[in-house]
């Protein structure tokens, strides 16, 4: 499908440079995109990994205290937000004793560089150092620290911010064996989790199918964009459930996955919306691209300066889906025939209760513990109607697919013989495969009915008709082991042999006049032409010479016959 024939002109005018250098706008970008990843993933492999290893675990939000300028100390439970210390570090201390077990503690930190010591001995330290430099924003990561047996005394957790909104920022903590780190950080955000496997899974599924049923039409693109859609949806709620950092533990890819796939999200929205729409709402389409464009090409900018963050700029993302999700179900209720007022209702039910959940959620309208799993129940509402408008418009294809090939199959009979059509003849040629080193020898043969118009005039077309029948039943008998046969006129018909020896299609001719001889319709017998042409099909036009040379010695039969000749 051509994306951009949004942009083409119909009547007198024609911009073929426009056309040319608009074609390729969204390519470009998604380019520019895939590059983006790319610099960021190759610039960030040498920093510090932090993927986590695989019990019960505890809180240890209790006995946490910061440090006052006068010697003493202020107690804090966790989460809290503390003040600097005169050096511009973050400081809060814990009392630890000694046990005959190594314990682990997890640490939650966002956009933080970490020290932890343990009696001024250091246990982990976490220092992001962003390539390229214009990259602030690596977000926020599980940390676990190991403390060893027997090992005791007081513990500093130092952080000093990447960003000033996680200034002083200390959230939970809890310690346990790394299986129990493990379950806790799944439990987390589980919901998370299984929505992006499920639309990951999904996705990748839609996109092969559409890849089937390209083979059928190279402009069925709906379900592919769909599929990419909820594949990189599904792969960012994976990242966004930190279950990912159980796998790998890049940071820049961290990075990616966070910041820059969710800008492919509304070009795959745009083009899910003109796979249905087509070309009947350009200057709304173009709008809309315009302001997708914008929009990311804006946030990347204030990236790339360091002006504005994308942590701080997510809100124009949020925006832009909304936006283009409110689009597409205004121009998807104008376009679409629903096959039922039941599924139309599912539809716009599901696509404004989706609609108003992701509104809520993203621009903090409403808060509660279950905001996140709302907001995810929110989009798979939304995605629960587009999967409505795949499903209807596939079962229009699979009946179009279904129609045309019931269509393909009447033009390759003949209605009235059940042989080979006119249709089908021609095809054949058209499809055969030129192979100009063949020896193998084919033979062609030609037949007519002598008389067909004194049969009709003098017995009626009924007549006419069951000996055209019989005809073909005399020649489908004799040559049903070595021949194909077509009827390519009212009572002309070709038999092609393949790779047959010649003796044998004489010895197939020869039961053929006798076929004929037997046959005979109570009111009119009837007799056949025909003329045979032996040939080495190497070329579609030795196919051609063939005929022709065919249909020579037929007539040159048909002559005879009528002069009394044998």
């Amino acid at each position: 499908m051509d994306v951009f024939d949004i942009f083409g002109y119909n009547g007198d005018m024609d911009f073929p440079r426009i056309r040319k250098v608009i074609r390729y706008v969204i390519g470009t970008f998604f380019m520019f995109f895939t590059v983006l990843m790319a610099v960021a993933l190759v610039s960030g492999q040498g920093q510090f990994s932090v993927s986590l290893s695989p019990g019960d675990v505890i809180s240890v939000d209790d006995g946490w205290y910061t440090k006052n300028a006068d010697g003493s100390v202020t107690e804090r439970n966790l989460p809290v937000r503390i003040s600097a210390d005169s050096d511009g570090i973050y400081r809060l201390y814990h009392t630890f004793y000694s046990v005959g077990y190594e314990r682990y503690f997890c640490f939650y930190v966002h956009h933080q560089k970490i020290r932890v010591t343990l009696d001024r001995e250091l246990l982990y330290a976490y220092e992001p150092n962003p390539t390229p430099s214009w990259i602030h924003t690596y977000r926020a990561f599980h940390h676990v620290v190991v403390i060893p047996q027997n090992m005791e005394g007081e513990m500093c957790v130092e952080t000093e911010p990447l960003i000033k909104s996680a200034a002083g920022e200390y959230k939970s903590i809890v310690s346990g064996d790394s299986s129990g780190i493990l379950f806790y950080i799944l439990k987390a955000r589980w919901y998370k989790l299984v929505v992006g496997l499920i639309l990951s899974f999904v996705g990748i599924i839609f996109v092969l199918l559409s890849l089937m049923f390209g083979v059928y039409s190279k402009k069925d693109n709906l379900m592919r964009y769909l599929g990419s859609l909820m594949f990189v949806i599904g792969l960012w709620q994976m990242e966004e459930s930190r279950a990912l950092q159980l796998v790998f533990g890049s940071q820049s890819l961290h990075w990616c996955l966070e910041y820059v796939l969710p800008l492919f999200i509304p070009f795959f929205i745009f083009l899910f919306i003109y796979a249905i729409v087509g070309n009947r709402y350009r200057k709304t389409m173009l709008s809309l691209l315009t302001l997708d464009m914008g929009v990311t090409i804006t946030q990347i900018l204030l990236q790339i300066t360091g002006t504005v963050q994308f942590t701080n700029t997510v809100f124009l993302s949020y925006a832009l889906y909304i936006a283009s999700f409110v689009v597409g179900l205004v121009l998807i209720l104008k376009c679409m025939k629903f096959s039922s007022l039941t599924l139309k209702g599912m539809f716009i039910g599901s696509m404004v209760a989706g609609l108003v959940m992701f509104v809520f959620n993203s621009f903090g309208i409403f808060s509660t513990p279950y905001t996140d799993a709302l907001l995810l129940f929110g989009l798979l509402l939304i995605f629960v109607s587009l999967l409505l408008i795949v499903y209807q418009q596939t079962a229009s294809r699979f009946e179009e697919i279904r129609m045309s090939e019931v269509y393909r199959r009447l033009a390759m009979v003949d209605i009235s013989t059940g042989v080979g059509s006119r249709v089908a003849w021609y095809s054949f040629i058209d499809s055969f495969e030129e192979k100009p080193d063949r020896t193998e020898e084919a033979c062609l043969i030609m037949f007519d009915m002598n008389n067909l118009k004194m049969i009709n005039d003098t017995y009626g077309h009924m007549v006419g008709d069951r000996g055209i029948d019989s005809l073909c039943r005399c020649i489908e008998k004799a040559f049903s082991r070595g021949g194909k046969v077509y009827r390519v006129g009212g009572d002309e018909f070709i038999c092609y042999c393949d790779k047959v020896p010649e003796k044998k299609v004489y010895q197939m001719l020869s039961a053929f006049d006798e076929l004929v001889s037997e046959q005979a319709l109570e009111e009119y017998p009837f007799t056949v032409a025909y003329g045979a042409a032996f040939f080495i099909p190497r070329t579609k036009k030795d196919f051609e010479t063939a005929q022709t040379e065919a249909d020579k010695r037929m007539y040159e039969c048909k002559e005879a016959m009528k002069s009394g000749r044998s």
